[in-house]
């Protein structure tokens, strides 16, 4: 059984005044928080509640409901219940708050009709979008954050290999589902993938697409997305590795060898950029974004990580194509920080198969070798998920 999410103090103290050194640089005199994780993340609540957070001072949270459990859950000195969200201006005059000036909201979270009820709300004499801000924020994790995201990747790892040991050819994505989270939530699983706009995909175990069960005879790539305590963490396995024609069986190995190319070739890196540079140089499709408190975080912190006490989480995906379509593909839950890029996954895999298993790819000790183990040659798609890839730097 784990216990509810407790953010420490220091951590909170950390957070807020990040943001207010973006204020700084916005020009903001404000913030107003009302998207939920963002609130989690600021204030440790996640209650109905929203928080104000100004440029000098201490942040004021108002809470709808339950105010009892808010003042359990979260270090905020100021809070205030709220009967009605147009209470709002007359709760933090009573904290001597200016509200007239430069506020930022999230506008990325925020629905057209939240943002005119705000807007209505707040004298402001203008208003600023902070998502960038919120963002950069959020992408720097400290040694705390990247604990439980540790925790959430240990559960992708031990559900991955249960189901490894229990998949079966004409088994349904809906049955591996099923014994997925079975699995998984005593582990500590929380289910509910957190995803920051409504059209991404939040399952929490799936195959690859084109396929709605196990085929016989042939390679397939399953994942797992787990959520511990609030943080997540995903990974992605090639299951029956051994089977199909042996094209596909070496096109598998070709995978893994980059994947773990990647790894060590970005070893060294402080900064998610290293890790996009090492993934083009190996020809392959590939993917990456943050992690955190949402299944897919923007990744705005790309310069380098400076600070051994801050870290950037991502997951690296590694991508190739197989006759007829179907996609191969290993995903990774990366840790980035100024002693380098390292992998959640355990020293020991048991992905290979025989005698004890190989060494994981946490941290690979040198660069397997190219050969007949390679993308090159290979049918590869290096157009999945392109709009994320521009975003995050991948060109063409």
């Amino acid at each position: 059984m784990h216990s509810a999410l407790r953010v420490p103090p220091v951590e909170i103290r950390r957070r807020i005044e990040a943001l207010q050194r973006e204020m700084d640089v916005l020009g903001a005199n404000a913030v107003f928080i009302a998207h939920r994780i963002d609130l989690l993340y600021f204030s440790g609540c996640a209650q109905n509640a929203y928080l104000y957070v100004p440029r000098v001072g201490e942040p004021v949270l108002l809470v709808r409901r339950h105010a009892p459990h808010a003042a359990r859950d979260s270090p905020i000195a100021h809070q205030v219940s709220l009967a009605s969200i147009r209470d709002i201006p007359e709760r933090l005059a009573g904290f001597d708050l200016d509200i007239s000036g430069v506020l930022g909201t999230a506008w990325d979270a925020l629905p057209v009709r939240e943002f005119g009820l705000f807007r209505r709300l707040f004298p402001s004499r203008a208003h600023v979008d902070v998502s960038g801000a919120i963002h950069r924020v959020r992408a720097l994790k400290s040694a705390w954050e990247v604990e439980r995201v540790a925790e959430s990747a240990r559960v992708c790892e031990e559900t991955l290999d249960h189901l490894r040991d229990r998949a079966r050819p004409g088994m349904s994505e809906a049955h591996l589902a099923g014994l997925s989270e079975a699995f998984s939530r005593r582990l500590g699983h929380g289910g509910g993938i957190r995803v920051r706009q409504p059209t991404e995909d939040n399952r929490s175990g799936w195959i690859d697409e084109g396929d709605d069960a196990i085929p016989a005879g042939r390679p397939i790539a399953c994942g797992f997305r787990a959520v511990v305590n609030g943080y997540h963490a995903a990974g992605c396995r090639i299951f029956q590795e051994e089977t199909g024609s042996r094209g596909d069986r070496r096109l598998v190995r070709a995978l893994r060898d980059a994947h773990a190319r990647i790894l060590y070739r970005s070893g060294s890196g402080t900064s998610p950029a290293d890790v996009e540079r090492a993934a083009r140089s190996e020809g392959c499709g590939w993917n990456i974004h943050g992690i955190g408190l949402e299944l897919r975080e923007p990744l705005e912190a790309a310069s380098p990580v400076s600070s051994r006490d801050l870290n950037v989480c991502l997951v690296l995906e590694t991508i190739t194509n197989a006759s007829a379509g179907r996609t191969f593909r290993l995903q990774d839950t990366l840790v980035v920080g100024e002693e380098g890029v390292r992998s959640l996954r355990s020293p020991v895999d048991r992905e290979t198969g025989g005698g004890g298993g190989h060494p994981r790819l946490a941290s690979p000790s040198s660069p397997p070798p190219r050969g007949e183990g390679t993308c090159e040659g290979m049918r590869l798609d290096t157009g999945i998920d392109r709009s994320q890839g521009e975003k995050n730097g991948d060109k063409p």
